[in-house]
């Protein structure tokens, strides 16, 4: 009869000791699914963050470029000189001809409003506000529009 009771005490700590072993090892098994998933969006996390990075090195240069270029601007109105398109990485001689027959700062489509919106990517100040939606090039060297910038003087 002891040897019973010793028995059935071994077989019911083993089945304790399995349930608990069972448990553990699911545990184990949601762990490793919950750290897999968290791997998975820390390289989302890690490729969202250098797409940020590229966008903001790609920004930086654009308002370096738009600093130059405002910069050369307002050296050329100190000088009184006639506007040559500040910034513009166009400079064929067509284009200079008709940049000097041309006061500084008037739009180049309706030649009623100032100039007020700059064009990317050869930066001519070149258009107003209300005519640059109808504009898809530049009007001083004929290069495809890719957006455009307004400039507050």
């Amino acid at each position: 009869m002891l040897q019973q009771q010793m028995n059935q005490q071994f077989t019911s700590i083993f089945a304790n000791a399995s349930l608990l072993m069972k448990q553990k090892d699911d545990e184990i098994i949601m762990a490793n699914i919950k750290s897999m998933e968290l791997q998975q969006l820390l390289k989302k996390m890690e490729m969202e963050n250098q797409e940020l990075q590229k966008m903001a090195m790609h920004n930086e240069l654009i308002v370096v470029s738009l600093r130059n270029t405002l910069s050369q601007i307002e050296d050329q109105e100190n000088a009184h000189d006639i506007c040559e398109d500040a910034g513009s990485c166009c400079q064929d001689s067509r284009s200079q001809s008709q940049s000097q027959s041309r006061d500084i700062g008037i739009c180049r489509r309706c030649n009623s409003y100032i100039s007020s919106v700059i064009f990317l990517p050869c930066r001519h100040l070149c258009s107003c506000y209300a005519c640059e939606p109808f504009m898809s090039s530049c009007p001083v060297c004929n290069l495809p529009k890719k957006t455009s910038i307004p400039v507050f003087i």
